[in-house]
Order: C-alpha cells, then sequence, then structure tokens
C-alpha cells in the first residue's frame, strides 16, 4: 500500500504528537518531597492539599510567603547568634519549592493533555480511509502478536 504524501505528514505529525504525549507520561508520577499539607501559619487552621490546587496563584503566594518567613527566621538568628536551619511544618524551602513545582508542573500537563487531545482529534479528521484501514491492522497485529 502506497501512502499519500498527505497520509506522510499525517504520520510524521501522529509520530511528534505520540513523542510528545510520552514526555508528559513520564512526568505524571512525581515524588513528593513535602507532606504536600501547607498551612500559612503555624497553627494550620487554613490548611490545604497542594495536590489538589489549581490555581498556580496560590501555590505563588505560599511560596512568597516561605520565603519572606525564611528571609525574617534568618535575620533573627543573625541576631541571637543561632545557626539553625528553616523549616516550615518540618519541611524546608528547598522541599516545599520543589513540590509547588511538581504541583505547577502537574497542572501545565493537564492543559498539554487537553491541546494534545484537540490535536489528535484534527489529525484524524485527516486521515485517508487507505491510510485509517492500515492503521488498524497494525493495531490489531500488535494485539494478536
Amino acid at each position: 500500500m502506497a501512502l499519500s504524501e498527505k497520509d506522510k505528514v499525517v504520520e510524521q505529525l501522529f509520530a511528534q504528537l505520540q513523542k510528545k504525549k510520552d514526555e508528559i507520561a513520564k512526568t505524571e508520577k512525581p515524588n513528593w518531597l513535602t507532606n504536600c499539607s501547607f498551612s500559612f501559619n503555624r497553627s494550620g487552621s487554613d490548611r490545604m492539599n497542594i495536590q489538589t490546587v489549581s490555581d498556580i496563584d496560590v501555590l505563588v503566594d505560599a511560596l512568597a510567603s516561605l520565603v519572606e518567613k525564611e528571609k525574617a527566621y534568618k535575620e533573627a538568628a543573625k541576631t541571637l547568634g543561632h545557626s539553625g536551619t528553616f523549616k516550615w511544618n518540618g519541611f524546608t524551602v528547598e522541599e516545599w519549592t520543589a513540590d509547588f513545582q511538581t504541583r505547577v508542573n502537574k497542572i501545565n500537563i493537564t492543559v498539554k493533555k487537553k491541546e494534545f487531545a484537540d490535536l489528535e482529534a484534527r489529525l484524524d479528521k485527516l486521515v485517508s480511509p487507505e491510510k485509517r484501514e492500515a492503521m488498524e491492522l497494525e493495531a490489531l497485529s500488535k494485539l494478536l502478536a
């Protein structure tokens, strides 16, 4: 079966799309460094699970709060001649930062996945009946192998 020029281009685009989808799949199983339960105050009265936050600005606010608290802690520790390490709820700013970044990445991945699904639907409309038949035969062959 000879592929038309259009089918060749569509096949290349499908391959590029699959590569991008595979890259996203690798990042979907994050390694969290904290317990993901963040609070702006020590009492924990405003606790939130960062794994469920969908507004990136909330994460930015949380990190900004930590950065300011760490600065104040270092200044106070210097004044008192103390050489401790600042931790918030048992975790360092670096650990919280890594988890906030992980969550931002996951939010962005969700957006990318929707974009990819839309692209795939558009590409699927361009596939010729002959190419669609070849793709189905290939899929069946893989299932029966």
